[in-house]
């Protein structure tokens, strides 16, 4: 018997399914990986779906379900409402685990005082 492979056993969730987001969750599906997917229009969402992906409630729910979440959204207000909302995905992680962002805003030092937030410099961060 074969042992499964390291992409066998990952899960990658996209947070954000629209023009970039869309195309990650396609690439991931194609590759084997297990995809998980949340954004709030239905229709990204739906397409998401179609690719193959799993979809989720909230990022919260999807941080759960995931080795790795990709955070792919508008703007900085959309990346405050995924990681520090109500449902976010900083409320399912532990304070040991770092998230990845690719809105290119700056790293603000008020977000470390955040609770469950991690902050590092853009570059090493890549794990939720």
């Amino acid at each position: 018997m074969t042992p499964p492979s390291p992409r066998d056993a990952l899960s990658v969730g996209v947070i954000g399914t629209g023009a970039m987001g869309g195309g990650v969750v396609q690439s991931l599906v194609r590759a084997g990986i297990a995809t998980f997917a949340r954004d709030i229009r239905a229709d990204a969402a739906a397409r998401a779906v179609a690719a193959g992906a799993s979809s989720c409630a909230s990022p919260a729910a999807l941080a759960r379900a995931c080795d790795i979440v990709i955070i792919l959204v508008v703007d900085a207000d959309q990346v405050e409402t995924v990681l520090f909302g109500a449902d976010g995905r900083d409320r399912s992680c532990d304070s040991s685990e770092i998230g990845w962002s690719a809105d290119g805003r700056p790293v603000e030092p008020a977000e470390s005082d955040k609770p469950g937030a991690t902050v590092l410099p853009p570059r090493e961060r890549a794990r939720c």
